[in-house]
């Protein structure tokens, strides 16, 4: 959970106030390993949205993977409606999670499809990978906001407010309530595969294709 990343290992040193979160009874270790990263991407991201209001939009730039799955299921327990863009094979997927709109980034006409579903536009959108913040501003109304996690850097337009993640909020009651949640059922955690350490190196390789459907583990 650093700024920086981390390593694979056995043991690690960490702290323990700022890192350390009890797991609760029925959440096993490969659920546990899936989830600190990109929940607390997602949770942190979107903190800066806490003040948009039930049936506001939110459109998800990449909503498929780790952060997007989580993402969409987060805004729709806000009440927010949510626009979500993938492969098309991920389309249903994302519908089940509760994405309103679903569109394929491949397709040229996606920002069309997004302003027919928000003719003025989405409140805020959330843009995953790199290179998507440009056309997530596109679909982003006058004075919304536009969260970007891989740390884009684009200008600023129409009042648009472009951020990055504050790495110092403190999201550990929202982290822990969604482990609860996996654990009751209220929360869906995809794990693509569960990979022993000796393919490491073949999930990381994985991971660079930005095409895994929520996450993978490494089993030590």
């Amino acid at each position: 959970m650093q700024p920086k990343g981390g390593t694979w290992a056995e043991f690690a040193v960490v702290d323990a106030h700022s890192l350390i979160l009890p797991l609760p009874d029925g959440l096993d270790m490969e659920q546990a390993a899936a989830l600190p990263v990109a929940g607390n991407t997602v949770l942190r991201a979107l903190a800066p949205l806490g003040d948009l209001p039930a049936g506001a939009t939110l459109f998800i730039a990449g909503g498929a993977g780790a952060i997007g799955t989580l993402a969409v299921q987060v805004a729709r327990r806000r009440g927010w409606r949510v626009a979500a863009s993938a492969s098309a094979h991920n389309h249903e997927y994302l519908r089940s999670l509760g994405a309103e709109m679903t569109v394929d980034y491949h397709d040229d006409g996606w920002i069309e499809e997004i302003r027919g579903w928000a003719p003025h536009g989405v409140d805020a959108a959330l843009a995953v990978h790199p290179g998507t913040s440009a056309d997530a501003l596109r679909v982003v109304a006058d004075n919304g906001s536009v969260i970007t996690i891989s740390g884009d850097s684009e200008p600023s337009e129409r009042g648009i407010t472009l951020s990055m993640i504050d790495y110092a909020a403190d999201v550990r009651g929202e982290l822990l309530a969604m482990m609860e949640g996996v654990v009751s059922g209220a929360v869906h955690l995809e794990i693509e595969h569960v990979h022993p350490f000796a393919e490491a190196a073949e999930a990381l390789d994985r991971v660079r294709t930005r095409h895994v459907r929520g996450k993978l583990v490494l089993r030590l």
